[in-house]
């Protein structure tokens, strides 16, 4: 009988694999508890439908709460809004984070460290302590009212805080420093050498910009939207601290079906039914910017 001869190298990769895995595996337990089993749970309760009298499950397996959602123009309402809200803070974010990104990537060394100790900064602080900021300064008797009326602006106060307005200012002041740095990790991808190539060719600072940095930036740009754009639109302290009970999002409704009314499954159709749409629109702007970006660098669509 012949002894069975064990491959050294094919041991070696068993143990290295072996060794992925026990490196791998706590990670994974973490995710699926935290993640995965709620995800889980919320969807299956989903297409529960409950007793609003008893709270005893009377329906097992239903897509009553989904059209109770798309059949209440209520809702429908409020999932408008709320990815009105994000869509708007998104561009806001995008408006003032490009040109500080710019600027940041254009900077030397030592100005660049303090600029990002600057976007850096507000993350360093509670998103409930940002928005009681924002609170004083649009409240009745804030900052701003103050100043109007200091000035003759205006003999009442203004009435700033509880808009959608309020809610997209402290959105963005939140959002921003995320926007501002995906931005510029894909500026700092550019190579000097390729913007001083289009200059040394003829391209002015307006051309070397569409036709060199914007489309060679075009994955960072898109990375700062799906992160503000996912964020903002299931966002709670914000709306709840800025917007009150004059501007409710979907997340906040959620929260009071599950928290206040007690109605899990219909709290989590609304998530899921945010989530669902949140994933649509982020695929689909991955979607458009895979064929917008070649089509920034095209010669023949670039201005002249």
């Amino acid at each position: 009988m012949s002894d069975i001869v064990f491959d050294p190298p094919m041991k070696r990769r068993r143990a290295v694999d072996l060794r992925r895995i026990a490196l791998v595996a706590p990670l994974l337990m973490i995710f699926t508890a935290i993640l995965i089993i709620p995800l889980v749970l919320m969807l299956s309760s989903a297409f529960q439908r409950i007793s609003l009298s008893t709270y005893q499950v009377t329906e097992r397996f239903t897509l009553y709460q989904f059209t109770r959602f798309f059949g209440d123009s209520y809702y429908l309402g409020l999932l408008w809004q709320t990815l009105n809200i994000a869509g708007l803070t998104t561009f806001c974010c995008l408006l003032i984070g490009y040109p500080f990104a710019l600027h940041m990537w254009r900077a030397g060394p030592r100005e660049r460290r303090a600029l990002r100790l600057i976007v850096l900064s507000p993350l360093l602080i509670s998103f409930v302590v940002l928005n009681f900021g924002w609170l004083i300064i649009l409240a009745p008797q804030g900052m701003i009212n103050y100043l109007a009326s200091t000035l003759g602006l205006t003999s009442q106060p203004w009435p700033l805080l509880y808009t959608k307005g309020a809610v997209i200012v402290g959105l963005v002041h939140v959002h921003l420093p995320f926007m501002i740095l995906s931005i510029a990790n894909g500026l700092e991808g550019i190579r000097p050498e390729v913007v001083r190539a289009a200059a040394s060719l003829g391209a002015g600072r307006t051309r070397q910009f569409f036709r060199v940095i914007l489309p060679l930036s075009a994955g960072g740009v898109v990375s700062g939207c799906l992160i503000v754009f996912a964020t903002t639109s299931s966002a709670f302290v914000t709306p709840v601290l800025l917007g009150g009970a004059w501007v409710k999002t979907l997340a906040s409704v959620a929260y009071q079906q599950i928290m206040v009314n007690l109605d899990i499954p219909f709290g989590s159709a609304i998530s899921i039914i945010l989530l669902f749409l949140s994933g649509i629109l982020t695929f689909l702007l991955v979607r458009l910017t895979t064929w917008l970006q070649p089509h920034l660098a095209d010669p023949k669509s670039a201005s002249s």
